[in-house]
């Protein structure tokens, strides 16, 4: 987990909305698809 204390608003309000975002897409998609390898990228660079 990242402390998200200091980020600004709306770096923290996306990176809460790609959270839901990705635990509602691995319900959803298989591994093979590319939105899903996309979506923990894009978390894994918001957290940086």
């Amino acid at each position: 987990n990242v402390d998200t204390a200091g980020l600004p608003a709306t770096i923290n309000h996306a990176l809460n909305d790609l959270k839901r975002l990705l635990s509602f897409k691995e319900r959803e998609l298989d591994a093979n698809s590319m939105e899903y390898p996309m979506i923990v990228c894009m978390e894994k660079t918001l957290q940086l």
